[in-house]
């Protein structure tokens, strides 16, 4: 069962016109000379494309970036201040990280970036795999693998130093996992115990039971807390009444270990148990609103032909399940604002055409704009309700038999207030982009960053 997105297949308006280009500054020469030693930019063919850079707009609305660097074992941190006039601010730092022996086999990496709500410090989660026994053709006389690993740095935003870092395999918490800061007081990180398959038990049609770590960090000062492991089974779906009621037990067993061995991290996380703990890191302090995800998955090619009835029965085992990855933004997911109106793509307006929609709290329909282009995917990747502004990430593509998935990539904005087109930028079909929203001088913008390599500013008709 995929929990996380069931619906991709979205839309632009028509009549809306391309928003022109601002500014275009080239991050990638700076942060390569300020590198220690130079070198060759990372690049992986294997490694999931949506994780090999990371952008936030901090509070002062400065841009950071982070991604992985040259092969000389560090990871350069960019921020850009001013990025609305012609010449800005780019200052780099360095984050340590590996070698490059340990970088000749590494098949995967991840780079991850969350700023404080108060803007002074910034996380850094720097993750990477490596081949395991018999993965590779050209593996060196006596390779020994080495387990995948997360750097947890945290930046000094206002004096512009690393503070520290810690290795979370140092700790014996290894793996490729993920991080965020929590409650301003507690780096929260989590991710599998090696290797994937640590427990032999079976439940589910044989889906197999894996377990995770997870470990408290304080922040800032990176000092460990308490942590624990918990149990967790794959994907699940209810094929029978019987399945579902055999599902819920091993779910509803499984919580209540987890609890009764994270006493510690729950008492000092302020959660009330793991599900909570894993749901907050999936989706958010808010879930999405029942009624939402019943139009989600009734829109779903896979649960359409459900009857209501097993639809619940499928949203309440992902519910009881949630994954314990944060979601990428963009995903056909609605996003929530910050006043908790959600925004969504996938209620069909009529066969083959979507349109965004508004909703309440609760998931009540508040405002629809009926849309007349396809697309292929599509989701929310970004709301400020401050600059009535909210943003659709989209992929279409031309080909009937959808052989590349990012064919022809567009962001398309409209108004938070009436939902009306303001217009679409359209991102090189080839390349990977992260786009947020900026403020600067009582105007409005949208930032592109490509591949971390090059930003790209478009001034918006609408403002504060």
């Amino acid at each position: 069962m995929i929990c996380a997105s069931v619906f991709a297949g979205l839309a632009i308006a028509p009549g809306q016109t391309p928003i022109a280009l601002k500014h275009e500054f080239k991050l990638l020469g700076v942060a390569s000379s300020a590198a220690h030693g130079g070198g060759t930019k990372l690049r992986l063919k294997w490694a999931d494309p949506r994780g090999e850079f990371s952008t936030q707009i901090a509070p002062d609305q400065s841009l950071v970036v982070f991604e992985p660097g040259p092969k000389n074992g560090s990871w350069p941190v960019i921020r850009v201040k001013s990025w609305w006039k012609d010449e800005p601010e780019i200052a780099v730092l360095q984050i340590p990280t590996w070698n490059d022996a340990d970088n000749n086999q590494m098949i995967g990496v991840s780079a991850r970036l969350q700023i404080s709500s108060d803007g002074r410090y910034a996380a850094a989660f720097a993750g990477a795999q490596w081949l395991g026994p018999g993965e590779g053709s050209q593996l060196p006389t006596g390779y020994t693998p080495r387990a995948s690993d997360t750097i947890v740095c945290v930046i000094d935003l206002q004096d512009w130093r690393v503070k520290g870092c810690v290795h979370m395999a140092a700790i014996h918490v290894g793996g490729f996992g993920a991080g965020q800061i929590l409650n301003g007081q507690w780096i929260l990180w989590q991710g599998p115990v090696e290797p994937q398959k640590a427990a032999s038990v079976s439940c589910c049609f044989n889906n197999p039971i894996f377990t995770y770590n997870v470990q408290l960090l304080s922040f800032p000062e990176l000092r460990a807390g308490p942590k624990c492991e918990w149990r967790a089974t794959s994907d699940m779906n209810a094929r029978t009444r019987e399945s579902y009621e055999s599902e819920i037990h091993v779910l509803d067993t499984l919580d209540r270990e987890n609890d009764a061995s994270c006493q510690d991290v729950l008492k000092v996380s302020g959660f009330s148990s793991i599900r909570a703990l894993r749901s907050f890191v999936s989706s958010g302090p808010d879930p999405q609103p029942r009624a939402l995800k019943l139009l989600e998955y009734a829109a779903s090619p896979t649960w359409g032909s459900q009857s209501e009835e097993q639809r619940l029965e499928s949203i309440d085992l992902c519910e009881r399940n949630p994954s314990w990855m944060p979601r990428y933004t963009g995903s056909a997911i609605p996003l929530e604002s910050t006043s908790h109106l959600w925004y969504g793509f996938f209620a069909p307006k009529e066969a083959g055409f979507y349109g965004l929609d508004r909703f309440d709290a609760d998931g009540k329909l508040q405002k629809a704009e009926p849309l007349k282009v396809s697309a292929h995917y599509c989701g929310v990747q970004d709301v400020r309700e401050d600059l009535h502004a909210v943003m659709g990430d989209c992929h279409y593509q031309p080909d009937p038999d959808y052989a590349t998935f990012r064919d022809r990539h567009f962001v398309a904005i409209y108004r938070t207030d009436d939902l009306s087109p303001v217009g679409v930028i359209y991102l090189d079909k080839q390349r990977v982009t992260s786009e947020a929203f900026a403020a600067a001088e009582g105007q409005a913008y949208v930032l592109t960053v490509e591949l971390g390599e090059v930003l790209r500013v478009y001034q918006l008709p609408i403002g504060p």
